[in-house]
């Protein structure tokens, strides 16, 4: 098998507990940050194919009792916020969205509580999503985030109060107390708009279908799992947020080809860890034979990624 059975993946997220909450300050120099396993950010939602110095990103997740954390590694070459007020079609900026469904019962959540779509603007500050009445609404007090950057890439550290689905906007509301064993429903995606009126792309962890890649919004039914956990975890899927990342794009694939922006010796499984196929120093695969499904492709430097032919 090329790896291990026992490990967080962006279909099944498990996060580790904290023994010691990080400083939410955009840096990830947290030792709690240590024992949880980074995960990719990297199944187009809508748009064309991204490269990775247009959009790279990856995260990873802990807890304590009283908050969720999330760090991620975003790589973007034009940070955009152009629509104010903060409620004006906030999903057409620059963001870092977070599904959270508390209790994963799934379901519509479009303007209901049962879940939600936070939309974290790059101010830092505004948290936007629908509401019972079918506006949009601001939960700034729900999530507090900090960001730092290095070039084009950029590091989020976000803290999150977990509400249920008795949530009332409006009134005092008390987060829930997290337990290990919890399973939420859970996805993180980017909206990345560069130039245009609209999001340009929609990116996200979890590989859906295209039919129902941007119903994250309106049914939980499309959230992966995020369990939380008491050890540390590991993985070997790994996407470094920046643009010397080995990557694979088109990602999902549609056609004949996929490329890898270094050249590389490499070897292909499936998703069962049976090997597949193998080439030497090549930046552009043939997957036109392949059937339909996930694949693993592993290099002779040691790195790891999945893509999805479709």
């Amino acid at each position: 098998m090329l790896y291990a059975q026992a490990e967080s993946t962006t279909e099944h997220y498990k996060a580790p507990k904290a023994a010691i909450a990080p400083v939410i300050d955009g840096n990830a120099n947290d030792v709690a940050w240590n024992d949880a396993a980074w995960v990719p950010i990297s199944n187009v939602y809508i748009g064309n194919p991204v490269t990775p110095d247009d959009f790279s990103g990856r995260y990873k997740i802990i807890w304590t009792e009283d908050r969720l954390y999330l760090l991620a590694e975003i790589t973007d070459d034009i940070l955009r916020d152009v629509n104010t007020p903060a409620l004006k079609n906030y999903w057409d900026d620059d963001c870092l969205e977070l599904f959270l469904d508390e209790n994963k019962s799934g379901g519509n959540h479009e303007y209901n509580y049962n879940a939600f779509a936070y939309h974290m603007a790059i101010n830092n500050i505004d948290v936007a999503d629908m509401g019972a009445d079918r506006q949009p609404h601001l939960f700034n007090d729900h999530i507090t985030s900090a960001k730092t950057q290095a070039g084009t890439t950029y590091t989020w550290e976000v803290s999150v109060k977990v509400f249920g689905d008795n949530f009332v906007y409006g009134q005092n509301n008390t987060p829930l107390k997290l337990t290990e064993g919890k399973i939420m429903g859970f996805n993180l995606a980017y909206c990345d708009n560069d130039r245009a009126q609209t999001r340009e792309n929609f990116i996200g962890s979890r590989y859906l279908e295209k039919s129902i890649a941007n119903n994250g919004y309106i049914t939980a039914d499309v959230f992966a799992t995020l369990e939380l956990v008491a050890g540390s975890v590991t993985t070997t899927i790994d996407v470094p947020g920046t643009q010397d990342a080995f990557m694979i794009y088109p990602n999902p694939a549609e056609e004949g080809v996929i490329y890898l922006n270094q050249t590389s010796d490499i070897e292909i499984y499936n998703a069962l860890g049976n090997f597949v196929s193998s080439a030497k120093a090549v930046s552009v695969v043939d997957i036109s034979t392949f059937s339909k499904g996930e694949y693993i492709v592993k290099t002779n430097k040691g790195e790891v990624l999945r893509f999805v032919k479709k």
